[in-house]
């Protein structure tokens, strides 16, 4: 009753979202949903703290406000457990309504967080960057197409060689050059968890495979 309600109160069309809902799984792919219907997800989750614990959205025209309300409303839920966000708008807003799910501690932590060429700008990777640098526990992270800088990119390093959960980390499409590429090497060698890297379609041909820890699954 939440969903629909929020959702009519936006004057947003009703949906049978709820219904793809398996195994606690929100799974929306090429399905177009707007504010209000995001807004009817969130009051759901605060209606019902198990509803779901893992979201994939996947080219569904979202803007930065839209997920933001999706995001508040999942706060009130007892654990989040992945969010996979394709192909939408990633802003300040949802950047910052993303940040207390990075914050949950042990159990109920966030463990995997994948951001797949979405619309985010360099000062939001930047931000999210710090955000993992300063209190995530994330298991699988993927940062695809997501208009790295070299600040950042060294932001994440040092992600990378704090890290002790990390477990897979997709960094492919950034275009990121070698002699930066060299500095994440570096750092995966004193990593004791990563056991999945893609660097693919990345400035990496001049490292050598010597370069890659043998015990890491790559692709390049």
């Amino acid at each position: 009753m939440n969903y629909y309600y929020q959702t009519k109160k936006e004057m947003d069309i009703v949906l049978p979202i709820l219904s793809k809902i398996y195994n606690k799984t929100l799974a929306l792919v090429n399905y177009q949903i707007g504010d209000g219907v995001c807004g009817g997800i969130g009051a759901a989750c605060k209606a019902n703290p198990k509803l779901i614990n893992t979201i994939i959205l996947d080219s569904n025209g979202l803007l930065d406000e839209s997920l933001a309300k999706l995001l508040n409303g999942m706060h009130s839920l007892d654990h989040v457990k992945a969010l996979v966000y394709k192909n939408n708008d990633f802003q300040q807003l949802s950047l910052s309504a993303l940040s207390p799910l990075l914050s949950r501690r042990k159990p109920n932590n966030l463990e995997e967080l994948r951001l797949v060429s979405c619309n985010i700008g360099g000062s939001i990777t930047h931000g999210l960057i710090d955000e993992l640098l300063e209190r995530s526990n994330i298991k699988k992270l993927g940062l695809v197409q997501a208009n790295m800088s070299a600040v950042s990119f060294k932001i994440l390093c040092a992600y990378v060689k704090k890290s002790r959960t990390l477990r897979e980390l997709d960094l492919s499409y950034n275009e990121i050059p070698c002699r930066l590429m060299s500095q994440l090497i570096a750092v995966i060698k004193s990593n004791r968890t990563l056991t999945n890297l893609d660097l693919s379609w990345n400035q990496i041909m001049d490292l050598g495979e010597s370069t890659v820890p043998s015990s890491l699954a790559t692709k390049k």
